[in-house]
């Protein structure tokens, strides 16, 4: 009885703290992997429940219909693309300019994952169908991703090393030059030392347009 009250009591607590089932995170694993791999008219919810190993009534009792799906599988894919490793950016002390290099590498590499760029064209597909959907997923990945960097800049501007302030916009413009040119045109195979010295110029050009002359001189006798 007490092993019982025990295993129940783990149940509760896995509940409250709002642990998805082992068969719901299959089936919305599932659903990515086919949305991903077929768009989303040419997926359907049977053959996500045949794959996932579960019935079609047991996708409906989570989710209302595939667009919730969708949006689930979008979703799932922000929280684990939010794993980004710049939790704590912003109390990096370490050279401004090693610390963003490090970071637009990160971004760039995330950017350059074939599964990262399947979401992203399959994002601008359905853009005008599901408005809301690509748009919370928007917000999300810009929340998650972009805050931290956000963060850092503000502590950047409170030290004196940079003179900007518009922090969303010139997170935006640092993240665009970590990734220009990479995301949908690259076909030629990767080069690391190219990967690496396009980061060195766009940092070179991100520094000169957003950190005090001091700052920057600072960073280049460092």
């Amino acid at each position: 009885m007490q092993a019982k009250a025990n295993r129940r009591d783990v149940s509760a607590n896995k509940k409250r703290r709002g642990a998805r089932p082992a068969a719901s995170q299959r089936i919305v694993d599932t659903a990515a992997t086919e949305f991903l791999k077929h768009g989303y008219d040419r997926t359907s919810v049977e053959a996500i429940a045949r794959r996932a190993k579960v019935s079609k009534a047991t996708i409906y009792r989570a989710h209302r219909n595939k667009k919730e799906l969708f949006r689930a599988a979008l979703m799932e894919f922000a929280v684990k693309s939010s794993r980004s490793g710049f939790e704590n950016l912003a109390s990096d002390t370490r050279s401004p300019a090693v610390v963003l290099r490090e970071v637009a590498r990160n971004i760039m590499e995330f950017y350059l994952r074939r599964g990262t760029r399947r979401f992203i064209r399959i994002i601008i597909a359905e853009a005008a169908r599901f408005p809301e959907i690509t748009n919370d997923f928007r917000m999300s990945m810009l929340e998650k991703t972009y805050g931290p960097i956000e963060r850092y800049f503000m502590r950047l501007h409170d030290e004196g090393v940079i003179h900007r302030t518009d922090y969303r916009y010139i997170t935006s413009v640092f993240s665009t030059l970590a990734i220009y040119g990479f995301v949908f045109l690259q076909s030629e195979p990767r080069n690391n030392e190219a990967d690496y010295a396009h980061i060195d110029g766009a940092i070179d050009l991100f520094m000169n347009g957003c950190f005090t002359r001091t700052a920057i001189a600072g960073q280049r006798t460092a």
